[in-house]
């Protein structure tokens, strides 16, 4: 994937090149408990991140009382399915409770991302000091949402999940002032956890192209085997639910990664992106010739003026006579000299034929 202009996301760079941010979200995992939500953030900090993303619902109105179900799995694997808006206002915090919530997250030394839901959501994270703000993808089609955030003094990052090329576009074009301060586009495959055929990795490089932006993953794998993926196929951000080791049963729980996976993968992400390189294979000058490559030998006894074959050469390792990549140019030469069977052919011991 082509390398595009990085965006700074708090301490971080991302793109152009650099490594992929991983992106624990305890969104409203917590369910209003404020002291779960502190264990997780110390957890983040103790893992070795320095970025974790929360989301601000403060306002159960965002979802009409109005009997719309709907189904998820639970933390086995088994389908749910529950009042929408009883499911949405049991994880409401107060603005107050938001502040107080994020002030810890940054106390604690991390940074914030944060998505938002309304425009009041939208102003509380600005002033909270989020280093991003996320349009999540239930707002892909919120117009005013995006068109506000793509004005805030931040980069956006904007998840397409269930979403069209056609309302990603639109999407990205109401978004398009927040490409001055850094806008990136991730791709989510579909929760509760699609077949791994639907998965479609490879949106993310083609929305990188399409839009020439930065491209990350929303990962709803049941595991994190699609962030190791990701990171291979150019992803700036691996973002994840992520909740404790022994959850309850709730929405998105069972695609969300545990506390404990925090520091293996990681370190996983690491490794992989330490190993993709730069695409480019050199040998320095003063490497000396791998001991596993061939070299001319006589394969019998050469008499001077003899000239070279393959009845009378062959080719053996270490590379002590002329590399056989030579042979080329001095197959029909002629030995300058005797070589016994068995020896090197070295340059000094053949002439081109008088």
């Amino acid at each position: 994937m082509r390398l595009r202009t990085p965006v700074r996301i708090g301490s971080r760079m991302l793109g152009g090149g650099n490594p992929p941010l991983l992106l624990p979200d305890i969104d409203m995992f917590f369910n209003a408990d404020i002291a779960m939500a502190q264990h997780m953030v110390k957890a983040v900090r103790d893992a070795g991140l320095t970025i974790i993303k929360a989301a601000v619902l403060h306002d159960e109105a965002i979802a009409l009382n109005c009997g719309t179900m709907e189904t998820f799995l639970d933390n086995r694997g088994r389908p749910v399915t529950v009042d929408y808006r009883r499911l949405i206002s049991k994880k409401v915090i107060s603005k107050d409770e938001h502040r107080r919530l994020f002030r810890f997250i940054q106390d604690t030394g991390l940074e914030l991302v944060l998505s938002v839901y309304d425009l009041e959501g939208l102003n509380l994270a600005v002033d909270s000091g989020a280093v991003a703000i996320k349009i999540p993808s239930s707002n892909i089609t919120h117009q005013p949402l995006i068109a506000a955030a793509a004005l805030a003094p931040v980069p956006l990052i904007v998840d397409t999940g269930k979403s069209t090329m056609v309302e990603i576009a639109r999407a990205l074009e109401w978004a398009a002032p927040a490409r001055e301060r850094g806008l990136i586009v991730e791709h989510s495959p579909e929760a509760p956890p699609a077949p791994l055929a639907r998965h479609q990795l490879m949106m993310i490089p083609r929305l990188a192209e399409t839009f020439d932006l930065n491209a990350g993953l929303s990962d709803h794998h049941h595991g994190n085997e699609m962030m190791l993926a990701a990171t291979a196929l150019g992803a700036v951000v691996l973002e994840k639910g992520l909740t404790v080791d022994d959850p309850d049963s709730d929405q998105d729980v069972y695609h969300a990664m545990r506390l404990s996976d925090l520091k293996p993968l990681r370190r996983q992400v690491e490794m992989i992106y330490d190993a993709l390189g730069d695409g480019r294979r050199t040998r320095p000058s003063d490497r000396p010739v791998p001991h596993s490559r061939m070299g001319a030998v006589a394969a019998r006894g050469l008499s001077t003026g003899e000239m070279l074959s393959l009845s009378n050469v062959g080719f053996a390792l270490p590379p002590l006579g002329v590399g056989a990549e030579h042979w080329p140019i001095i197959e029909g030469w002629q030995a300058r000299r005797e070589v016994a069977a068995g020896e090197p052919v070295g340059w000094e011991d053949i002439e081109p034929p008088s």
